[in-house]
């Protein structure tokens, strides 16, 4: 599915029913790393994914992103997929980080949120 979040065309999906369990990926990488995880996780949880912008399917934009504009994209998103209420971010690498720093600046939210080889620790 694809979404314009910030002026970018942004490639994202959702999986399943529940909770939201919201899923940012590494530096380099896309939203297809955490199929298999996603796969195990749509029995129990709405499962949403996203390309960060430059990344994958989504556009790449034109002024450099840092932690706090990656953090602000992905609250634009939710806001735009109408996703008020974000159980868990489970964040790789840059993904953790951009969710570290979010949450720690009141810019995202959630109840858990679970960091795998996170950056910026």
């Amino acid at each position: 599915m694809q979404i314009i979040v910030d002026d970018l065309l942004t490639n994202y999906r959702i999986q399943g029913s529940g909770k939201t369990v919201l899923l940012l990926h590494g530096w380099g990488d896309k939203l297809t790393t955490f199929d298999k995880l996603a796969e195990s996780l749509k029995s129990q949880f709405r499962v949403v994914r996203l390309d960060l912008p430059g990344f994958g399917g989504t556009e790449t934009p034109k002024k450099t992103y840092n932690l706090n504009l990656f953090a602000n994209f992905t609250k634009n998103f939710l806001q735009k997929i109408e996703c008020h209420d974000t159980y868990a971010i489970i964040g790789h690498s840059n993904g953790g980080a951009i969710a570290m720093k979010g949450i720690s600046n009141n810019i995202l939210s959630c109840q858990r949120l679970v960091l795998l080889a996170s950056s910026g620790i």
